[in-house]
């Protein structure tokens, strides 16, 4: 259901934990967990049969090698259930085997069984597709943005995540606020993007969608989906409302904490409220039969559910979600070995699912685990497939991949500067990914190309430059990223001499200004706020290519003295006019910090004691608003707690010697190694103190523009943490926006923008007053009146080691 997303404190504002986790850790599970035998399934056809071990073995070592307590995977085929299997432990205190009859819940897997009822309800006539929400519920009237007065969001619109607005999370994690209060007030919320145009994705949106089939039949949406497609596929082990399935008995779920290394007891969350965006718990063996009935186009043991044509309609693409990915009506759509792939995972607090179909080859599976954040979500999908359908033929003779091994530096997005290993076993190969994992490669294909073995979306390819393999291709969401092994520069394409009067700074009203520059002997161009794009050498009409992705190119006009850059991508053009002042005239960290007065900040910070922090805070996308109070202490300490209201609370305590967090979003959660150092980092007195004080390195980038205003960009690093890259006023010194990944416990961080503005000398510190911080997850945060003090407390009581025992 992806509905937990832990952010750590940033500046004035603790996003609210939307997962539940712990009571006391456990121990993981052995190397080499227990495994159930199969459940009585039909006898496979050839050649799965003799395939069935091999399928066994890459599970169970997955188990271990993506932190998995226990997971129950089932195979259909051609209306068969031709495989079930149980492993590892549905409870680890108690050792207790996984079963294909184990119950875990399947988080936003749900989402298919929403959209196929609203189907069945099309093909009985009773709504539409295109229904707009209102027609069903009324009091759920979003502000899309759209140049048509009149566009309102339809049922489809909310079944493929396409009405510009993004999660919504803070309205109803709490499960305090009943379902028809937290959609009027969405009527609240503002729209992150363009109506139609992105996805995003919005567990609320489908809860209103799964309402309106609910109003529209005069029914209860749990009794919609239990009568039209429970019962029907005789799915007798699947229950929606929480506190029956407890009571009826489920797998204990898990969290894999990656600081500590080991698993935390996670309560099951109630999702009653938004059931049909996630509710449904059930067994593999139950899931069989919604597999089939998908497999079938409709039809399960002679009785049609839902017409052909309407079901595949929830086949259909609705909107790209990236790359070569796209989403129907409660299925993500992608390609596997030429063929579409339906798939869909579940995230919930203390499990993950998978549930996936070939319609071609008429083959599906079920993967159910109790553990959130897994990424045997993704490699399932590939372990299942490639097992299965990989070609009898003689086995590849082995290769030499020494060749291969080695590190390989990254310029692009948040790895820019970082180094990629790569690194072999027993044949195989493996790419490290900077503050990821260690993903294991498959075999290349006919053109070179080697996918990642958890996604096919991901591939890799080696590159032999200068007569060795000193180049490495990322291959993601259309874009071809090169990566040099470290210590290799490639030789120049064209003469550097001939590129100098293209260098220097561009600018356009809109996207900013970009600087054109020299970067591994090649031409490039960094754009603001995306990357530096190094470029091919010009076509006959001067144009010049983006090697990442070519059908973006630039060209120079005039040629030779080019007073412009034109921008061709898409079918548009975009001309950025020279900006006289030379690329680097930009003022030094020195004459920056003399103009923040950062030493004098530092003296008054001193002084100060204990500072305390109030501000309003608004949760833009969600319609949300509540307030923040912040008390930090000198020795680094920081109490921030949070109040929206009836929609929650939030309380975080951090200290260089430990952390904890507790909300009304789930129950405490406990701050350790990186998340509780970057959370100490980012202070909201980092923004007026002295920057070499605060970072371990800070390095001047370039300059530029933010809006009109002249900036200097700054990165700043410390121990491991992710680097924080900096816009300043290259008058005053003043942090105009940061950008961070924000680390969290489950997989990469979250990609956060900060814009600040309103600076005003406050406690002998120069410091901002209003705030806006930005996730795609999230949207936006907006701060403002915000109030510094000091106070006079003890830090003692102020400052407690545990979290409070009344909440």
């Amino acid at each position: 259901m992806s509905a937990s997303t832990r952010w750590r404190p940033a500046w004035l504002v603790l996003l609210p934990a939307l997962a539940g986790c712990a009571q006391k850790p456990s121990a993981p599970p052995a190397p080499v967990a227990p495994t159930e035998a199969p459940a009585v399934v039909d006898e496979a056809p050839e050649p799965f049969a003799d395939r069935f071990e091999t399928l066994t073995t890459r599970l169970e070592e997955g188990l271990d090698k993506f932190h998995v307590p226990g997971m129950a995977v089932a195979v259909v085929y051609d209306d068969r259930v031709i495989y079930a299997h149980g492993f590892g432990y549905e409870n680890l205190e108690e050792k207790v085997p996984v079963t294909p009859r184990t119950r875990f819940a399947i988080g936003s897997s749900t989402k298919a069984f929403t959209a196929a009822a609203i189907g069945q309800l099309v093909d009985e006539g009773t709504m539409s597709w295109d229904d707009p929400l209102t027609k069903w519920v009324p009091e759920f009237t979003l502000a899309v943005k759209s140049d048509d007065a009149a566009a309102q969001a339809t049922i489809r619109d909310a079944l493929c995540h396409r009405t510009g607005f993004t999660r919504m999370g803070v309205l109803w994690a709490s499960g305090d606020v009943p379902r028809k209060e937290f959609l009027a007030q969405a009527a609240k919320a503002e729209p992150m993007a363009d109506f139609r145009e992105t996805f995003l994705y919005n567990n609320v949106t489908y809860t209103a969608a799964g309402e309106a089939s609910a109003r529209a039949a005069d029914v209860l949406w749990a009794e919609l989906v239990d009568t039209k497609i429970l019962q029907p596929l005789g799915m007798k082990n699947s229950i929606i409302l929480s506190e029956e399935a407890k009571n009826a008995g489920m797998a204990q779920g898990y969290l894999w904490e990656k600081e500590k290394k080991q698993f935390k007891a996670v309560p099951m969350r109630s999702l009653d409220e938004i059931a049909p965006a996630g509710a449904i718990n059930s067994t593999v063996l139950d899931m069989t039969a919604w597999v089939r009935m998908q497999i079938n186009a409709g039809s399960f043991e002679g009785q049609t559910l839902i017409e052909p044509a309407t079901l595949k309609e929830t086949w259909t693409p609705q909107i790209d979600v990236g790359g070569s990915m796209k989403y129907g009506l409660g299925w993500f759509i992608a390609d596997y070995e030429g063929q579409p792939m339906l798939h869909h995972g579940g995230n919930i607090d203390g499990y993950a699912a998978m549930v996936s179909f070939l319609p071609e080859e008429k083959l599906g599976f079920v993967m159910l685990s109790n553990v959130s954040f897994s990424p045997m979500q993704d490699a399932v999908r590939g372990i299942v497939y490639d097992t299965l359908l990989e070609e009898s033929a003689a086995p590849a003779a082995e290769e030499d991949v020494a060749a291969f091994e080695g590190k390989y530096v990254a310029g692009f997005g948040p790895f820019a500067g970082k180094s990629f290993t790569v690194s072999s076993k027993d044949g195989a190969l493996f790419v490290d990914v900077p503050g990821q994992q260690n993903y294991e490669l498959k075999a290349p294909g006919e053109d070179g190309k080697r996918p990642f073995a958890v996604t096919d979306t991901i591939a890799v390819k080696f590159a032999e430059v200068d007569g060795a393999v000193n180049a490495m291709h990322l291959f993601q969401g259309g874009f071809d990223f090169e990566l040099f092994r470290e210590g290799y520069t490639p030789p120049a394409e064209v003469p550097l001499e001939t590129l100098q009067p293209m260098l220097g700074r561009y600018e356009h009203s809109v996207l900013g200004q970009a600087e054109v520059l020299v970067r591994n002997n090649r031409l490039a161009i960094d754009v603001p706020k995306q990357m530096v794009y190094e470029l091919f050498p010009p076509n006959e009409e001067g144009h010049w290519a983006f090697r990442v992705k070519p059908d973006i190119t630039i060209e120079f006009v005039p040629a030779k003295r080019p007073r412009k850059v034109v921008l061709h991508q898409g079918g548009q053009t975009f001309d950025l006019t020279r900006v006289k002042k030379a690329a680097g005239d930009g003022p030094s960290m020195a004459k920056l910090e003399k103009a923040r007065r950062s030493g004098k900040a530092e003296r008054a910070l001193g002084k100060l004691g204990v500072v305390k922090v109030t501000a309003k805070v608004r949760f833009a996308q969600s319609g949300v608003d509540g307030t923040t109070t912040i008390f930090v202490a000198p020795d680094g300490r920081m109490l921030t707690r949070t109040d929206l209201g009836k929609f929650g609370w939030s309380e975080t305590m951090v200290a260089p010697e430990g952390g904890w967090e507790v909300s009304a979003f789930g129950p405490q959660d406990d701050l350790v190694g990186n998340q509780l150092a970057q959370s100490l980092l980012l202070s909201p007195l980092l923004y007026g103190r002295r920057l070499s004080t605060v970072f371990d390195e800070v390095e001047v980038e370039g300059s530029g523009t933010l809006g009109d205003t002249d900036v200097v960009r700054i990165a700043g690093t410390k121990g491991a943490l992710p680097t924080v890259k900096m816009q300043l006023d290259a008058k005053t010194g003043d942090i105009l926006q940061s950008e961070y990944d924000a680390l969290w416990n489950g997989p990469g961080g979250i990609r956060t923008t900060e814009r600040l503005s309103d600076y005003r000398t406050a406690l002998g510190l120069r410091l901002p007053h209003a705030m806006e911080r930005k996730t795609v997850q999230s949207g936006t945060v907006v701060v403002t009146d915000v109030v510094y003090s000091t106070v006079d407390d003890d830090p003692a009581t102020l400052f407690p080691a545990e979290p409070p025992s009344d909440k």
